[in-house]
């Protein structure tokens, strides 16, 4: 298991290491690292957000007085790590497959594009997911347990539904649905506690839930990038090639427990069924965490049908692996490592119809990384060549870098940008190259820095 959470948390580093110095991910450039910078700011708001992680971070970096800089992809990698031990441990204990067979099971997953897209930035999901398997594996695989191991379980279980709403609500009703068919004491205790936790975390943020339900019921979560024929190729996409020996696995594991949050999963990601064009049921995120399972039936699936071909040797047996997990491994590390201005995946050749749900390639953050060393440049010129209190209007999934990076002067977003012009109140407006910039009536429009990604302009108002 030492050599599976090396090669798992070197896969993780990679992307790193070639981003660096720039964080990848987009919740980390617009969430994490500007919590963290700015914590007691902050805390008002995220302790209404399953704040356990942020917390755990926060106490890092207190206690090692690293950069939020160093804390975060560190952790990223370290749980990436124990997340291929959880799959390992649900294969021997689920699936009840030899050493040879769990550590295949493991690399097939943790090279899937989509489980790699959830590290991204996900890092949240990431800790819940690995918590919550290791919680089936060590206390819901049909063994009979001990007050040890069954407190070991409660804990990890309330861990993961503490850590994100949405692996805590698929958790929750994994063991729900668990407890109704076993029918079994300790099922049903440990189902009632952690569904408990869960309530008492949800009406923490209820004021959050209410909005998100009003939203729903108004329509005003309706987005032009929800379209079904969008959802339906990010659903093909991440797992066309899965289904096939997914089922197959499906048919032949021995164990129940696995098949709830998978069905539970693919039921979320098709929830655009019921509610087409409105992001709040958030089906693409369903559609990766449904990917993940799938990938761990497929795996499964595959070991199947490996051991009953006649020419099935256990010599043999760990080149036939090899050659099954050859072109996934490649598939994964291509969208590990390639630019995101040349990406090379199973998203780029569709990245008209599911770019909106995650990166092309994890060489990015809110912007590519290439975009990420013209931001900081802008910026820095700003913090040196615009007056004290000038106001900066940005795009809004550029608010992190402004955040961390802006000094002593405020910004905006381009939604602001008829209030500004009402007040007739001058300020700067920072755009990509690429883009054109809007017109303003009775305004001098200036451009005073330019780069290879971003243009400033300076617009005026004669009062």
């Amino acid at each position: 298991m030492i050599l599976l959470f090396v090669i798992a948390a070197g896969i993780r580093l990679v992307p790193e290491i070639i981003a660096y110095p720039y964080p990848i991910g987009y919740d980390v450039i617009n969430y994490y690292l500007p919590v963290l910078s700015n914590y007691e700011n902050y805390w008002p708001v995220v302790s209404s957000q399953f704040p356990l992680y942020v917390i755990l971070l926060h106490e890092i970096i207190i206690g090692t007085d690293f950069s939020p800089y160093v804390v975060v992809p560190l952790a990223a990698i370290i749980i990436y790590g124990f997340f291929s031990i959880s799959v390992y441990t649900v294969s021997r204990n689920i699936f009840r497959l030899e050493r040879d067979g769990s550590f295949f099971l493991s690399l097939f997953v943790i090279f899937q594009t989509a489980l790699l897209r959830t590290a991204w930035d996900l890092h949240k999901d990431m800790l819940a997911l690995t918590t919550m398997l290791f919680a089936i594996s060590l206390g819901l695989s049909g063994r009979n347990l001990s007050k040890s191991p069954f407190f070991v379980v409660i804990t990890l279980c309330i861990f993961s539904v503490l850590t994100d709403r949405m692996i805590g609500l698929l958790l929750t009703a994994t063991l729900i649905t668990y407890a109704l068919l076993r029918k079994g004491k300790k099922e049903l205790v440990l189902s009632g506690i952690i569904s408990l936790v869960y309530a008492v975390a949800i009406l923490n943020g209820i004021h959050e839930i209410e909005i998100n339900i009003q939203n729903v019921a108004s329509g005003e979560t309706k987005n032009v990038s929800y379209k079904q024929l969008n959802l339906i190729i990010l659903f093909v996409v991440t797992n066309g090639l899965l289904i096939p020996f997914g089922i197959i696995g499906f048919i032949r594991s021995p164990k129940t427990i696995l098949k709830i949050p998978l069905l539970l999963s693919l039921v979320g990601s098709l929830s655009w069924i019921i509610y087409p064009s409105n992001s709040s049921l958030l089906p693409d995120r369903w559609t990766f965490i449904f990917s993940i399972f799938l990938a761990i039936f497929a795996a499964y699936g595959i070991v199947v049908l490996i051991q009953k071909q006649p020419a099935y040797k256990f010599k043999n047996h760990r080149l036939y692996f090899l050659i099954v997990l050859a072109p996934f491994m490649i598939a994964g590390m291509l969208f590990a490592t390639t630019s995101a201005d040349a990406a090379v995946s199973l998203f780029s050749a569709f990245h008209d119809y599911v770019g909106q749900f995650g990166p092309i390639s994890m060489q990015a953050n809110s912007i590519s990384i290439e975009e990420s060393k013209s931001i900081v440049s802008a910026i820095d010129w700003m913090n040196h060549r615009t007056p004290l209190s000038s106001v900066i209007v940005i795009d809004k999934h550029w608010r992190g870098w402004t955040e961390l990076e802006l000094e002593n002067r405020s910004f905006l977003f381009y939604e602001g940008l008829d209030k500004l012009e009402a007040q007739r109140k001058g300020f700067y407006l920072l755009s990509l190259t690429k883009t054109s910039i809007p017109q303003f009536e009775d305004a001098r429009v200036l451009l005073v820095y330019k780069n290879n990604n971003f243009l400033l302009h300076k617009v005026s108002f004669d009062n």
